[in-house]
């Protein structure tokens, strides 16, 4: 017959145990072998490297000092107004061209679309586009912002006014409408 042995200790070494558990448990109960070397008498190989203190990233002298500076203002130049008006033509090329299919139609315009734009236009059929070709250069027209820009583009129906905007001064335009000549719908 095998009997099972059973440990008795004195009440008076079960707190000691109590004790050593808890301090086992909040160091993290690992013991890392000694190095050949080494003293046995540190308890700690951190550097003070190691020792700083963890940042949250909350306050305000917390920014992540690798992100790139903010993009500085936008201008009303004449690269900006060219820019603008090169965007206009291209937007209005890829919208007048009725015999594409509605698929390759959308994917060519959309870039070239704020994302409001892109949700008005998504499902257009181009045959339903009264323009069919662009007839002429872009024309800008005066706004009172360096974020926003108009530019009227003749097509073979009429000229078409396109609004355009950005960002910031490092921001590409992009077109928020697209409207018809008068009385063309």
């Amino acid at each position: 017959m095998h009997r099972s042995a059973r440990l008795a200790l004195p009440s008076t070494a079960l707190p000691s145990l109590v004790l050593t558990f808890l301090l086992v448990a909040a160091t993290g109960g690992c013991a890392s072998a000694e190095h050949p070397g080494s003293s046995s008498a540190s308890l700690s190989t951190n550097s003070d490297a190691d020792q700083a203190p963890l940042s949250m990233g909350s306050g305000p002298d917390d920014a992540d000092e690798s992100a790139p500076p903010p993009p500085g203002p936008a201008s009303q130049d004449a690269a900006s107004t060219a820019a603008a008006v090169a965007v206009a033509l291209q937007t209005m090329t890829a919208f007048a061209r009725p015999t594409v299919d509605a698929g390759t139609w959308f994917v060519e315009l959309e870039p070239l679309l704020t994302p409001a734009a892109r949700t008005a236009f998504y499902g257009t059929d181009p045959d339903e586009v009264p323009a069919h070709a662009v007839t002429g250069p872009g024309r800008p027209e005066t706004t009172p912002s360096a974020y926003l820009a108009t530019v009227t583009v003749p097509t073979d129906v009429g000229d078409y006014r396109l609004l355009l905007s950005r960002e910031d001064g490092a921001a590409g335009w992009l077109v928020e409408t697209i409207t018809p000549p008068d009385g063309v719908r």
